[in-house]
């Protein structure tokens, strides 16, 4: 299919992400941290694309819709640079390839926390997230990348 000038593309995406994550520190002082560890993130995948090309006179829709676990290996550091003040970069990744399927996941933060108690903090900073999965199949071929780049705000609690 060619989309020519003209012709519209038309793309709804209402997918979701859940990510449950467990990190070991291996170094752990009052001014640094730093860890490694892993977790399982829920992909929901719900996206619609309606092609409409020649005028209308050929139109093709497509839904893709399902929920992928994907399990993770993260990393990431931590500096108090005061009292209630620290800065935090995360690395969250995975990569398969089964079968006539591949896939990837990169998931990126920098991140500014402030300490309103030793219990709760309120924070925020950059992510930029990346999925990718490829099918190469003698019944089914196709591409499914989804990223965003995004400023975050966001309430903690510990405990």
């Amino acid at each position: 299919m060619v989309i020519d000038p003209g012709d519209s593309v038309a793309t709804e995406d209402k997918s979701q992400l859940i990510a449950v994550n467990w990190s070991y520190s291996f170094v752990n002082t009052s001014k640094y941290e730093a860890w490694l560890g892993a977790g399982l993130n829920f992909q929901k995948i719900d996206k619609t694309i309606d092609i409409n090309v020649g005028g209308g006179s050929n139109q093709l829709q497509e839904d893709a819709k399902g929920t992928v676990p994907i399990p993770t290996f993260n990393f990431g550091g931590r500096w108090n640079f005061s009292k209630r003040w620290r800065m935090l970069v995360m690395q969250q990744m995975f990569g398969i390839k089964v079968g006539d399927f591949s896939g990837k996941l990169n998931n990126t933060r920098l991140l500014a926390e402030y300490g309103i108690t030793s219990n709760f903090g309120i924070g925020g900073g950059f992510e930029r997230f990346n999925f990718e999965v490829d099918a190469e199949g003698d019944d089914f071929a196709g591409q499914l990348d989804t990223s965003y780049s995004a400023f975050t705000l966001y309430l903690k609690g510990q405990f």
